[in-house]
């Protein structure tokens, strides 16, 4: 609760912007908290104004007036697009909106069914003030007319951040029942006319981008390895890897990217008997520096372009692969994988998980059909000694605690799940028993932690999608017991832990549940379904499929 005196803010003219500022941070997930705040005096008004305002929704599908109160154009940094853009007089309405935001620097596109014209994209490119560019995509891919490459060659770009995103269950946004169960849609040939669109644009932006997410399904990897990333800091892959070909090309693109402080490679793997699902990101450091040249590695579907005579200027003066890299998440390691042997002495972020989460099938005993074509998703999680393996070899020999490993390590997420074995067809929890706290006390080495996130498959977890409420009220009553828990026995050690979060599985979808330690104001427990604590995007499901 926050209690702010009316008139003591109206004479006080020396009220600190820093504080203030930090209230606003802790309300902008609640906007009916941050206006009532923003009320209760003109000076609070004025100074919530551009935190009120700084994102406008803006429908011209829908009927009636679009123009926007001319009193907050002025505030808004970021606008939203959602609906159709491909029908006559779409271009001109949106042009028109565009030039409205004196201060606009950033736009969000949900094209209707993917279906997103060049002429649209063309108007956020070519207008410099705009340094954020984000493509929602959903279920869908993009659909429409191949882009022109002449054009897109001759469109500048000053974009610092560009974003594709879509969901990895795609697949159910082009074929649905009952027709999905007797012919699962082919996605190749949609991912190839999307990457067929996108490389030119992403190209185009190599000499100005900081931030880059896109599919690793259409990414153009082959041919953004072959020029120069300067300024590129984040770079976030997601979706699924379509083969062992597909996985290997990153090998090639990351020493294109020398300045990565944050690389995300979160791509689900699809079952099939040879390499379970085990894909190497990178060779060994003894094989890695005798990579194939990209002519030999490429093929038609993954790189587009000449660019090999920037590619050998480059070569000559890279520093060490990813040695400047802060965060590294990564989604079911091959635990040979040679990106574990680099050295990275900046890391304060590891992620080693699964994708999709292994807890989206985990009520079904795994016979869910879900994956690519129909084929099941697969599920290689290291075990313990290969985790042991992978954190001895970065940087240290010697591993005696993660602290050691990893000195700087602030943030950490620990999926952990019961070993399984099959049981009448179904693969089903061995074990019965999780013991929370001897984890809790294996963690708490780690004494520079700040935040700690853990997903341990309690046997008591009702999981995923539950819709029996009393189930879940008895869960929720033991959970609230866990957590504090463990907590307390983490933040006995790290002076400097702000949270622990465990996974709590609400009947949509997971959402990570605080708990603070006691020397923390209230709440020390929050459950909500805000941005921030929302996990992973809901299992696409028909329960007929199943």
């Amino acid at each position: 609760m926050l209690w702010i005196r009316r008139h003591a803010l109206e004479e006080d003219q020396d009220l600190n912007l820093d504080v203030f500022q930090l209230v606003m941070d802790q309300l902008q997930q609640q906007d009916a908290d941050l206006c009532a705040l923003a009320s209760s005096s003109r000076k609070l008004r004025s100074l919530a104004f551009l935190r009120l305002f700084c994102r406008c929704k803006v429908d011209t599908t829908q009927p009636g007036p679009h123009d926007p109160p001319q009193g907050i154009c002025s505030y808004v940094r970021h606008i939203t697009q959602p609906g159709r853009l491909d029908q006559d007089g779409d271009l001109l309405r949106f042009e028109t909106l565009l030039g409205q935001f004196p201060s606009l620097n950033s736009v969000t596109l949900k094209p209707f069914r993917g279906k997103l014209p060049w002429d649209i994209l063309k108007a956020c490119l070519v207008r410099s003030h705009l340094i954020s560019l984000t493509i929602d995509l959903r279920h869908n891919v993009l659909d429409g007319p191949l882009y022109p490459q002449d054009d897109i060659a001759d469109t500048p770009t000053s974009l610092r951040t560009f974003t594709l995103t879509s969901t990895v269950w795609r697949e159910w946004g082009k074929c649905r029942l009952p027709y999905r169960r007797l012919h699962p849609a082919d996605m190749r040939p949609f991912f190839d006319f999307e990457r067929a669109c996108i490389t030119g644009i992403v190209l185009n932006m190599r000499s100005t981008v900081v931030s880059l997410s896109l599919p690793i399904e259409s990414a153009p990897i082959l041919a953004m390895a072959e020029v120069s990333w300067p300024c590129l800091r984040d770079l976030s892959l997601h979706g699924r890897f379509l083969d062992v070909e597909h996985a290997s090309s990153l090998q090639h693109l990351l020493p294109a990217v020398p300045s990565l402080r944050s690389l995300s490679v979160l791509a689900g793997r699809i079952w099939d008997g040879e390499t379970l699902g085990r894909y190497l990101v990178l060779p060994e450091p003894s094989s890695a520096s005798s990579l194939p040249p990209l002519s030999s590695a490429s093929n038609s579907s993954l790189t587009s372009g000449p660019h090999s005579e920037e590619r050998s200027e480059r070569a000559t003066s890279l520093p060490p692969m990813l040695s400047e890299l802060r965060s590294l998440t990564i989604a079911f390691p091959h635990p040979d994988d040679g990106i574990f042997s680099l050295s990275m002495p900046f890391l304060t972020h590891l992620s080693v998980r699964d994708r999709p989460w292994i807890y989206h099938q985990l009520p079904y005993g795994f016979n869910v059909s879900c994956g690519p074509l129909g084929k099941y998703w697969a599920v290689p999680l290291l075990s313990s000694e290969e985790s042991l393996s992978v954190l001895q070899r970065m940087d240290l020999s010697c591993l005696t605690s993660l602290e050691l490993a990893l000195p700087r390590l602030e943030h950490l997420e620990l999926h952990r799940y019961r070993e399984l074995e099959d049981r009448e067809g179904l693969n089903l929890p061995v074990t019965d028993r999780v013991e929370h706290t001897h984890i809790a006390q294996l963690l708490s080495a780690a004494k520079t932690l700040r935040t700690l996130r853990l997903n341990l498959d309690f046997p008591e977890d009702h999981q995923a999608y539950c819709a029996n409420q009393e189930k879940r009220d008895e869960w929720l009553v033991l959970f609230r017991e866990r957590g504090p828990e463990i907590v307390e026995i983490v933040a006995t050690s790290c002076p400097r832990l702000e949270h622990v979060a465990l996974l709590y599985h609400g009947y949509e979808g997971g959402t990570w549940a605080e708990f603070h330690p006691q020397r923390c104001a209230e709440p020390r427990f929050v459950l909500d379904d805000t941005r921030e604590h929302l996990d992973e995007e809901p299992l696409q499901r028909e329960w007929e499929s199943m």
